[in-house]
């Protein structure tokens, strides 16, 4: 069970084997209501989408033109990568598309997509670079290649370092991620480092 993927709803009172006709898209639920959707059978949406390039194009055609339109000026110079609405493939089509179909499956998944992920992954595989003295301080995550890092009685950070940009964040919060981002990208100074 997981508060951090969508669900789907599929169609399971066919006899016949996957794949099975989706039915419903449940953004990330409340703990409560996903051990409801796990209870009904319905599978985690771990946004992994498998067609020929003609079916997403026809769909985006479909239910995004705005994007298609955008896409196509940008690829023949005549507006720039900014001008194309930032959207989701789940918002922009895939929550609307009536041709989706789902193969329920068991696998190992890890979701790098989260810098405390990816970190613990580069922990987990050895290959956190940089060099850390680490005293009376626990539940830490450190890259910083080339350079040392000394920690004295601080637990849960994660510390990065890309370039000339040192990271350092609260692993519980590193869901804000985004949103400073966001708030980066706004600062006319600051954007030259992202």
């Amino acid at each position: 069970m997981t508060t951090e993927y969508g669900y789907i709803e599929f169609d399971q009172t066919t006899n016949h084997k996957a794949p099975y006709k989706i039915t419903g898209f449940y953004e990330k639920p409340l703990s409560q209501q996903a051990e409801s959707f796990i209870a009904r059978g319905m599978l985690w949406n771990q946004c992994m989408f498998g067609a020929q390039v003609s079916v997403f194009i026809d769909e985006f055609k479909k239910y995004a033109p705005d994007i298609v339109e955008a896409m196509y000026n940008y690829m023949h110079g005549h507006a720039s990568y900014e001008e194309i609405r930032k959207i989701s493939v789940d918002f922009a089509i895939m929550e609307k598309s009536e041709k989706l179909w789902v193969i329920p499956c068991e696998y190992n998944f890890t979701d790098i997509g989260s810098i405390e992920n990816f970190l613990a992954l580069k922990n987990q595989l050895g290959l956190l670079s940089g060099t850390v003295v680490d005293y009376h301080s626990h539940n830490n995550l450190i890259d910083m290649p080339d350079n040392v890092a000394v920690l004295l009685g601080v637990e849960n950070l994660c510390v990065v370092k890309v370039g000339d940009i040192i990271f350092i964040g609260n692993k519980n919060k590193l869901r804000a991620m985004r949103d400073l981002i966001t708030l980066i990208k706004k600062d006319e100074i600051m954007r030259k480092y992202l």
